[in-house]
């Protein structure tokens, strides 16, 4: 029994031997022979993008006052811009005299006061 079984182990062996040698012998092949040398991944330099600050646009007169007189404001005065909103003196639907605030971005009003209590 042994007889038969001696030649199975020596044959496992050598087959065990074999394979752990082949990446080895595999790696040195491919190291020598190659002739770019080692491979690295190319250098990649991550810059932040650009801070860019975007002003909202402003409309001109002329659109706010033509905006106004469709949203139904009539004898539109004293038209200005404060730095972030149009404010008009104006009549409104009923004929009564109004503040007119209005966005300068729309040119649609954000706020309407009555000028006389």
């Amino acid at each position: 029994m042994t007889a038969k079984i001696r030649p199975a182990i020596l044959t496992l062996s050598l087959c065990l031997a074999g394979l752990s040698a082949a990446p080895a012998l595999a790696d040195g092949w491919y190291r020598d022979r190659d002739w770019r040398g080692p491979h690295y991944a190319p250098r990649v330099i991550v810059t932040p993008p650009p801070r860019v600050a975007y002003l909202p646009a402003v409309l001109p007169e002329p659109v706010v006052h033509r905006h106004l007189r469709e949203q139904g404001f009539r004898r539109i005065d004293d038209l200005h811009f404060d730095g972030r909103h149009y404010v008009a003196r104006a009549s409104d639907r009923w004929g009564r005299r109004v503040l007119v605030v209005a966005s300068a971005q729309t040119g649609y009003a954000v706020q309407v006061r009555p000028l006389h209590w």
